[in-house]
């Protein structure tokens, strides 16, 4: 449990324990669910790439970002495989959904408000 202890003191916040215990439990849902967050913050950022091509500070960001996240993505990908666990769907979170349904419409807002919830 000293791996566990370390990554409670690099968290902002205090992990309850049960939620670890139950992840523990779910590992194969548990990185079936990170690889999805890393192919989707991806995704986020080339989204955000095609839609303010006027921005060139956040062009450059979202570039490096979007490859830093499929590097993760492809790493989740290969620790999956060496477990023999298969990627595949898994329904969207409702928080996720709560949180899209609050973003602005207008700029800057609309900006602000994905980059936050991303």
């Amino acid at each position: 449990m000293e791996v566990l202890e370390e990554i409670k003191e690099f968290l902002g916040c205090e992990t309850p324990d049960s939620w670890i215990s139950e992840a523990v439990k779910q590992q194969d849902i548990l990185l079936i669910d990170h690889a999805h967050c890393e192919k989707k913050a991806a995704s986020t950022a080339m989204t955000l790439m095609f839609r303010y091509v006027d921005r060139p500070d956040l062009l450059n960001k979202m570039s490096r970002l979007a490859r830093e996240e499929l590097i993760h993505f492809e790493q989740v990908l290969e620790l999956m495989d060496a477990r023999d666990i298969q990627y595949g769907h898994l329904s969207s979170a409702r928080y996720a959904s709560g949180l899209r349904d609050h973003v602005r419409t207008s700029e800057p807002g609309r900006l602000i408000d994905i980059l936050i919830i991303g």
